[in-house]
């Protein structure tokens, strides 16, 4: 051990006199309890590689090497500090690898992301190295798998909590919970949920956001009631989850009661309350509500905070006031990726492309990293201010420069860019070339570029994908494309056809809508919409304008012929 950790450490053959971690008695000697409380107090502190070389040193000096805790305690500060190629070499020259060991390696791993190589050193762990695991590891396992949306390996580690006894532990129960929701098992959730007799806050927590996120909001607000019943206090992530999920099925007032309720029961609002509700009033365009929501982070100083900051810039941009959030983001000194990308998808939503691209640029040269957000926002962009070589050329640096793997939110933009500028060809071949099945949005895409660029031969070689009978999950709008498609080109039958299919599965054309927002409400309106409490006023008031429009067309029309009857009379 003593001679692998040296290797890593070749300039470390001495012991150090002194270091700012250490305290010496007057006689420069320190008993051996003393010196090993001291160091695996210290690994704790390490800021810099030269301070955890100096205690690693101290750990070689003083015949600790074979303590393993301490070698395990070394593993998480060297990924840290100098990299997780480093700490893996020193896990690897440990001569005895425990539990505790692959904990740190794993947790080493999970903390940059790299959840594959978790299941894969887990699975080591098990079956190679045959270390039984404990609930530190499984949790890490599970958070993996809820990461990956890895629901067969979850269901491995869950095999893994009953055989190692750990079924009665809530933070792995609320981890498993998790991990089937979130992989669409609710059923499978649910069980987990109801084998545990005694259950906590987060239990019950995880399975209410289980609830919300199979948009079953019903049966979450009677999970809560039965929690407060059990006399469970809710906590602010309770309240938080459920005003997120209202959120996110646009549930508005049903979020505005929860977040009245939580303040009626003495819980204030944090900034992460403030980002979960913020995205609601984004969707609802409810501009009022969300200065108000601005204005409460400003008394509470969580207008710093870089995640409201780029919620309420987003929340700006969307409701309509991209001066505000423009303000708001040149306010903010220190950016990261997530305010670069509310702002520049502000502007491409507002139809400022070629400024969207400049703020990329500018994102670039402040040498902050741009992600798949980010780059699914500048395509996007490109694509609506026909900027094809730009958009290839950004699509070519994400994957050449940043190496991060195209997804298809990307393959969409790229398809949709080539499509708008009529290059139907090429947008036919990237589709071809994508690495998974396309879904409804890149055909829509390209069909609806076919259509306006009168390609139907193109557009027929996509007819299998959208009209065949397997396909359950085409929507209403792609269907309508293929009916203009088939009439322009005489094909009758098939017209027949699918307007049968349209009907008899009930597809329906997902329908636009406007919005206005008056003192305190937003009146949403639908094409020939009668619901609003005042729509034969609105359409009386409709009526006359459009007299009165026609009128004055009608009166411009007789001056106009007044005075070419009077010139050519002349």
């Amino acid at each position: 051990m003593k001679r692998a950790a040296l290797r890593l450490l070749p300039c470390l053959n001495e012991r150090p006199k002194t270091t700012k971690h250490f305290s010496q008695s007057s006689n420069s000697t320190l008993s051996e309890s003393s010196t090993y409380l001291q160091i695996f107090k210290a690994l704790d502190q390490p800021q810099t590689l030269s301070d955890l070389h100096k205690v690693h040193s101290l750990v070689l000096t003083n015949g600790f090497s074979s303590k393993s805790v301490l070698a395990c305690r070394l593993i998480v500060p060297y990924a840290r500090l100098s990299g997780l190629a480093t700490a893996r070499k020193l896990f690897d020259s440990l001569p005895k690898r425990t539990v505790h060991a692959f904990n740190n390696m794993l947790k080493a791993y999970i903390d940059v992301g790299r959840f594959k190589t978790v299941l894969q050193m887990f699975s080591n762990m098990l079956y190679v190295d045959l270390v039984p695991p404990d609930p530190i590891t499984l949790s890490i396992a599970i958070k993996s798998c809820v990461a990956m949306r890895e629901l067969l390996y979850g269901k491995i580690v869950h095999f893994h909590v009953l055989v190692n006894g750990f079924h009665s532990d809530l933070h792995l129960v609320a981890g498993l919970i998790d991990l089937y929701s979130k992989c669409d098992r609710t059923d499978d959730a649910r069980k987990v949920f109801d084998a545990v007799l005694v259950k906590d806050a987060f239990v019950w927590t995880a399975m209410i956001d289980g609830c919300l996120r199979s948009r079953d909001s019903e049966e979450a607000l009677i999970l809560f009631a039965e929690m407060r019943a059990a006399g469970i206090k809710a906590t602010s992530v309770t309240w938080n989850t459920l005003m997120a999920g209202f959120a996110r099925m646009g549930l508005v007032s049903d979020m505005l009661y929860m977040l009245h309720q939580m303040q009626l029961e003495g819980v204030r609002p944090e900034n992460v309350c403030v980002c979960s509700i913020l995205p609601a009033f984004s969707e609802s365009a409810i501009l009022k509500l969300g200065k108000e929501a601005h204005a409460y982070s400003i008394r509470m100083c969580f207008d710093s905070d870089l995640f409201v900051a780029s919620a309420l810039v987003d929340m700006y941009a969307k409701c309509g006031n991209l001066d505000s959030a423009i303000r708001l983001f040149a306010q903010v000194e220190v950016k990261d990726t997530g305010l670069w990308n509310s702002i520049i998808v502000g502007h491409a939503i507002h139809g400022q492309c070629t400024d969207a691209l400049g703020l990329f640029d500018s994102m670039c040269d402040s040498g902050v990293k741009p992600n798949e957000i980010t780059f699914t926002s500048v395509l996007s962009a490109c694509s609506h201010a026909g900027e094809v070589d730009e958009g290839y050329r950004i699509f070519r640096s994400m994957v050449i420069e940043y190496g991060i793997v195209a997804c298809h939110e990307h393959y969409a933009c790229v398809v949709d860019l080539l499509a708008r500028a009529g290059r139907l060809e090429e947008a036919y071949e990237i589709i071809r070339g994508m690495p998974a099945r396309p879904m409804e949005d890149v055909w829509g895409a390209f069909l609806s570029a076919c259509r306006t660029h009168s390609n139907s031969k193109l557009a027929m070689l996509m007819e299998e994908h959208i009209v065949s009978p397997e396909n359950v999950s085409a929507e209403a709008g792609y269907h309508v494309v293929m009916l203009d498609i088939y009439a322009g080109n005489g094909r009758w039958r098939d017209v027949a056809r699918l307007r049968t299919r349209i009907r008899d599965r009930g597809l329906k054309k997902n329908t636009g809508f406007s919005w206005i927002e008056i003192g305190d409400m937003v009146h949403a309106f639908h094409k020939a919409d009668v619901s609003h409490p005042k729509s034969d006023q609105i359409y009386a008031l409709l009526e006359s304008l459009e007299a009165i429009n026609a009128s004055v067309k009608a009166s411009q029309m007789d001056s106009f012929l007044q005075r070419e009857e009077a010139v050519f009379l002349c």
